[in-house]
């Protein structure tokens, strides 16, 4: 309740809202399925080229991208089963790469 001076009496104030109201609901922007097949290709391709940091193909809210960079440092998406991958997150935007597979070089003993 606000005070009105003009009058000297109580009035409710009013806060204007505005909503948008939509006709009908835009589609589903693809099923589980697409976004696995999508995931999928992404580590193939990472995997072609181990060591190079790429963009995560799909839209992540900003609360999430945290949680997916260490999923995929744990190995707990099943998309990137197929080897060893490396998350980051920069200003919200997570970013893979497969690792480099490390060579062991064993040296010869000397006789």
């Amino acid at each position: 309740m606000d005070y009105n001076h003009t009058t000297g009496t109580m009035a409710e104030k009013r806060v204007e809202m505005k909503f948008e109201f939509v006709d009908k609901l835009p589609e589903i922007g693809g099923t589980g399925q697409d976004r696995y097949r999508v995931l999928v290709e992404f580590a193939a391709a990472l995997l072609e080229n181990p060591g190079q940091w790429a963009k995560y193909p799909t839209d992540l809210a900003k609360s999430s991208v945290y949680v997916r960079a260490g999923q995929i440092n744990r190995g707990l998406i099943s998309a990137f089963k197929g080897g060893k991958f490396e998350a980051c997150v920069r200003q919200y935007v997570l970013y893979v790469r497969a690792e480099e597979e490390k060579v062991s070089v064993r040296r010869r003993r000397r006789a």
